[in-house]
């Protein structure tokens, strides 16, 4: 999440997912039909993919009425968090600033998954192995980040990942009931609602909200009763949940963001590999890249800025960052593994990933 989109927490085996590079792969989808990709002309390894004329668009959700910024549901808690300054890797276009995000109350796992266009942090801590380290919501801010954090935790419920925010402070994600049920939650102005599309039919019930963009357009998924996950969006304010279907074929499709230009994000199941998919009002792009067995979109920003995942050849997970045609891969420094979760509108970037002790941790990082 970020303000425009986000995802992630889907679950402890999604938080624990390896993914990385080798060989690199983007197409535009037509119709149904795939289009060749050509080569980067900047020598980084990555391919560009070519225009496409116009297709349906999978959406057409009403916007809401703007919404006035929340007060804080809880009090700032110091949790003596992670107090590390600026780490920087990369160099020209693609050197990055990270800061570990780490609340204290659980310093082995954290995730950072969302950021708003306002400097707010959403995630949680918590890796949910058993009953003593349940999944906790927090928030802050950009500048406690490591240092202050305040509870996004839904009422009565035993596990919550907090996983977008937009710039109203309405926050999205999701919680787990005693019966291992998972439903998504809007939180607004300290308010609390579930969100479950009314196609769910799987047993126990399985929803998840993954990000919200600025105009409260919500994009989540269910699953259905053989397990198979179907996206779709949530308009916040009228409540009406619209699908979102791909131009080919998909044994599961997960939508995890989207913004106010109406680019859809996520990634599918297909032919038992994930790809990422970017759906925009002209085309449907496909990113497949690394091994080509597990690529993810996870964020899309209101300048088409996207952010991911993807898995190497020796099945490694890395972070990428695709800006203005031009693919990055985005690793912490000295990390075992990266996945890049959430942006906002000026490129600020969060995420988690797992270091040399195999504690996972949460970053925020900037150019």
């Amino acid at each position: 999440m970020s303000n425009e989109s986000t995802s992630s927490g889907r679950s402890r085996t999604w938080s624990r997912r390896r993914i990385a590079a080798a060989t690199l792969g983007i197409a535009t989808v037509v119709g149904g039909s795939a289009a060749a990709a050509s080569a980067s002309p900047y020598g980084d390894g990555f391919l560009r993919p070519h225009a496409a004329p116009a297709t349906n668009h999978p959406w057409n959700a009403a916007a809401p009425t703007t919404m006035n910024h929340p007060a804080p549901s809880t009090q700032w808690t110091d949790r003596d968090g992670d107090r590390d300054g600026w780490a920087w890797t990369g160099h020209g276009t693609n050197r990055w600033g990270f800061r570990s995000i780490v609340d204290g109350a659980d310093r082995t796992f954290n995730q950072a998954l969302g950021i708003n266009n306002k400097g707010t942090l959403v995630g949680y801590y918590g890796s949910g192995e058993d009953a003593t380290h349940p999944n906790h919501g927090w928030w802050t801010t950009t500048a406690k980040a490591g240092h202050w954090f305040g509870d996004v935790n839904y009422p009565g419920a035993v596990q919550t990942q907090a996983i977008g925010v937009n710039d109203d402070g309405t926050v999205v994600g999701f919680y787990v009931e005693h019966d291992g049920s998972n439903h998504g939650f809007v939180r607004w102005q300290g308010r609390y609602w579930q969100v479950d599309a009314p196609w769910t039919s799987s047993s126990p019930s399985f929803n998840q909200l993954l990000g919200i963009s600025r105009n409260g357009i919500a994009a989540g998924f269910y699953n259905d009763r053989n397990g198979n996950a179907h996206g779709y969006l949530y308009n916040v304010r009228t409540h009406r949940f619209t699908p979102v279907k791909l131009p080919w074929g998909a044994t599961s499709v997960t939508v995890t963001g989207v913004n106010d230009d109406g680019t859809v994000v996520g990634f599918a199941v297909v032919k038992k590999m994930t790809v990422a998919f970017i759906i925009t009002r002209r085309t449907t792009i496909l990113v497949n890249l690394g091994n080509h067995k597990n690529t993810q979109v996870l964020g899309v920003n209101r300048k088409g800025m996207v952010v991911g995942s993807y898995q190497d050849g020796h099945d490694v997970t890395h972070g990428f960052v695709w800006a203005d045609g031009h693919m990055r891969t985005v690793d912490y420094p000295h990390a075992k593994s990266t996945v890049v979760n959430g942006l906002n509108d000026s490129g600020q970037i969060v995420g988690f990933y797992e270091d040399s002790s195999g504690s996972t941790k949460g970053f925020l990082a900037k150019q």
